[in-house]
């Protein structure tokens, strides 16, 4: 589009709107007149200027650094003048005339909106080499912008040395693991009676410690572990955009300590920091100046749970591998302290010892630092974290931040902002120590050794680095022997369904009527139907609402209720229902739908991470996504057939049979439009690339695969069909089978299970038919 040059400001000054010449005139003000000229505009003038400089100030990064797509989105909304900006619409319109009456219009216009139009016009006509160079020059920019960003975040900067843990000393290494199951790791710091208080400003929290109310004993003293220490928000790895996310505010510094003479301790769960004047003592004095506590005394409430316990890992916010990271790393501490404790039994018991508790009954309450403000806490995290304990209050697992967030926990008549903890243990950290410089510390005797030292404690990727080797946690490292050796999996799986059971001994009750209630709902049974419902098969499919979202899944559900309920030729009970955890109102509602299903079919990924809540010999159906050859970085790794998959692992050797079935072009939605030889470039295009991701895309499932797999792989009622050279029969090659119970001539060791009058046994046939 042609232009004429461009006349100077003066020329046009009389034909120009007053609005524009203003902002034509501020422009080129210093900044010190600036602000002052803006302080005299009216409050009209402001607006309009406001309006008018986001319609004049074009950027590079609008002109050239947004995708072809956006040009093209923009052509197509045209139409419809939603959203659309001034010279946008004004571009079009001149661009759809003929060519002398687009010059008779394109005279009329003022300079400002021809120097626009040009703007504009060299944006929707930039070639793919000058796009490039653009998008190029934009990336370096935002490159630095993170490096500057990254330059201020908090850094994994440790000093001193790694710790080596309670065991670690040999004196008295015996009794630090007798009493505590994290001990036995050297990431699981522990810390004895220390509060939180809010300080003055009320804008964060001072940390002190505080001597129990024994009155400050000698003895009582002497088994107190309070050091210096500080805990880093600096997380293990970072995601350069979440950055702003960090949450920084989620740090611990301790080593200031009140004097028991200065405290009035109400009762045994509340204690009084008297005013600076009252203090006895100097140190105290210093103390309440130093934690920046108001000139009034501070009422302190300390917790009657003995034991509250931080857990951090790499990825906690993704259900996953929080399992995988997290849970199973807390599982075998546990697990194998009570062996620990066995072994020693007759030493426990020279010691009157033997009343103690397992680990899994003592009075905890979990934390989970996920360190990020954009990642949330999940029922999820809850309803695993309640499988490692016998509830004692019906209480499930919070946030780490929760306890940080005064905006909630505002003064509460005479409770105060002021929080004790009896034993505060923080594990998944990297610990380094130094040794305390404290002049005055070092001339007091030392009851503790480890205690004269300084912490400080960096987020590690996982919770627990000794006793669990890659061999079981990742499937890449499974060779022959381990595949049938590696049973942590399975118990893992059948602890938390045992403490689950006894947390609700109820259950059982209530998933025959929820049961009953969906076979109601369905208008499967009437309400005079007595049955326990167990004559049905209960089939879950699992959604999504936000990603990995399953779009035909309505029609699935209705070819499922013909193939089976509706057919009167071949009536199955089998009823499908729709999973979707996200909908769950509460971590036992996650509960209740997983233990009444029969099974469960869902895409790779962590909605399938309930699963292992399934009742016993219960089937999961893990749906391998599908991506082209040589996309390797989109997702490869979950489409795994010759051993687990990273999900997959969590079934391994359990009693779960686990079926794998891969998906095909068209369970892509993505690009359907274009020929096969223009597929990898619609795939890549800055609109689809995202979607493209396995994490991030949606996909269909073709109902009669459901239906096949309810068919041949779960109605398997008799000898015969549950024969392991039957189970492939009339199978489609998509199929795997990770993880099976079935009949076999061939006699293993263990792993045997009485079913009706079937002997089954377990067996991994991967990536072949039996």
């Amino acid at each position: 589009m042609k232009t004429e040059p461009t006349p100077s400001l003066k020329k046009i000054a009389d034909g120009v709107d007053p609005i524009i010449r203003l902002y034509h005139e501020l422009r080129n003000l210093p900044q010190q007149e600036l602000h002052e000229r803006l302080d005299q505009l009216t409050s009209d003038e402001r607006e309009k200027l406001d309006g008018l400089g986001a319609r004049m100030n074009y950027n590079a990064m609008t002109y050239h650094g947004e995708s072809k797509s956006v040009r093209t989105e923009t052509q197509q909304n045209i139409s419809t003048g939603d959203n659309i900006d001034p010279i946008h619409k004004l571009f079009f319109e001149l661009k759809n005339l003929p060519e002398e009456e687009r010059t008779n219009r394109s005279r009329q216009l003022t300079s400002y909106e021809l120097e626009a139009l040009n703007k504009l016009e060299k944006w929707f006509h930039v070639t793919r080499e000058e796009e490039a160079r653009l998008q190029k020059d934009w990336g370096n920019r935002l490159t630095e912008k993170k490096r500057r960003s990254a330059a201020r975040r908090p850094k994994k900067d440790p000093r001193g040395s790694k710790w080596e843990g309670w065991l670690g000393n040999e004196k008295g290494s015996r009794e630090a693991r007798d009493n505590f199951w994290w001990r036995a790791s050297n990431t699981c710091l522990e810390v004895d009676y220390i509060c939180q208080v809010e300080n003055s400003k009320r804008d964060g929290w001072n940390w002190f410690y505080f001597p129990n109310s024994s009155r400050g004993t000698h003895s009582s003293e002497q088994r107190l572990f309070q050091p210096s220490m500080e805990l880093k928000p600096a997380m293990p790895t970072y995601d350069a955009v979440n950055f702003a996310n960090l949450d920084t505010s989620v740090s611990v510094k301790a080593s200031s300590k009140l004097d028991w003479h200065d405290l009035q301790f109400l009762n045994d769960s509340h204690f009084v920091i008297p005013t600076r004047h009252q203090a006895i003592t100097n140190s105290t004095y210093h103390q309440h100046l130093k934690l920046g506590l108001s000139s009034g005394s501070e009422v302190c409430k300390i917790s009657s749970t003995q034991h509250h316990i931080v857990l951090q890992s790499l990825y906690n916010d993704m259900i996953g591998e929080f399992y995988m990271r997290t849970v199973l790393s807390v599982y075998q501490m546990m697990s194998n302290h009570k062996l620990f404790r066995q072994l020693e039994l007759s030493i426990l018991q020279s010691h009157n010892a033997t009343n103690l508790v397992d680990p899994w009954e003592e009075d905890m309450q979990f934390y989970i630092h996920l360190g990020y403000f954009n990642k949330k806490l999940l029922d999820g995290h809850q309803l695993f974290l309640s499988g490692l304990q016998i509830l004692r209050r019906q209480q499930y697992a919070s946030s780490l931040s929760s306890i940080f967030n005064h905006r909630k926990r505002r003064r509460v008549e005479s409770t105060g902002d002021c929080h004790c903890y009896q034993k505060l243990i923080f594990c998944g950290y990297d610990i380094y120590s130094q040794n305390d410089t404290d002049p005055k510390a070092s001339k007091a005797p030392i009851v503790n050794p480890q205690a004269a030292r300084n912490y400080t404690l960096w987020p590690s990727e996982f919770l627990n680095n000794e006793g669990i080797g890659r061999i079981c946690r990742f499937p890449g490292s499974l060779n022959q022997h381990a595949k049938n050796d590696c049973k942590i999996w399975a118990g893992l799986r059948d602890f938390l369904i045992s403490n689950i059971e006894m947390n609700h001994p109820t259950l059982e009750d209530e998933i025959t009527n929820h049961r009953r209630t969906i076979l109601l709902q369905k208008g499967l049974v009437d309400e005079g139907y007595g049955g326990n419902s167990k004559e049905w098969k209960f089939v879950g499919l699992t959604q999504r609402t936000y990603r990995r979202s399953w779009l035909n899944l309505p029609g699935v559900l209705s070819r499922c209720e013909s193939a089976f309920v509706g057919n009167a030729t071949n009536l199955q009970k089998v009823v499908c229902v729709e999973i979707n955890v996200e909908q769950a109102s509460s971590p036992y509602e996650q509960l209740l739908m997983h233990r009444s299903l029969d099974a469960i079919v869902g895409v790779q990924g962590a909605q399938l991470t309930q699963a292992i809540f399934l009742p016993r010999h219960a089937t999961v159906l893990e749906l391998l996504p599908w991506h082209p050859k040589g996309y390797s970085l989109r997702g490869a790794w979950t489409q795994s057939r010759d051993g687990p998959t990273p999900l997959g692992i969590i079934y391994h050797n359990t009693d779960l049979n686990h079926y794998g079935y891969s998906l095909d072009r068209e369970s892509v939605p993505l690009c359907k439009h274009v020929s096969e030889e223009q597929e990898e470039e619609c795939f890549m295009s800055s609109e689809n690339k995202d979607r493209f991701v396995w994490a991030n895309s949606n996909f269909n499932v073709s109902p009669d695969t459901v239906v096949q797999f309810i068919s041949h792989l779960l109605l398997l009622d008799n000898k015969k069909d549950r024969k392991c050279e039957n189970l492939m029969d009339g199978l489609s090659e998509k199929y795997v089978l990770y993880n099976v119970w079935c009949e076999s001539k061939e006699r293993k060791d263990g792993n045997h299970a009485h079913i009706g009058n079937m002997t089954l046994s377990l067996h991994h046939y991967y990536d072949k038919k039996t």
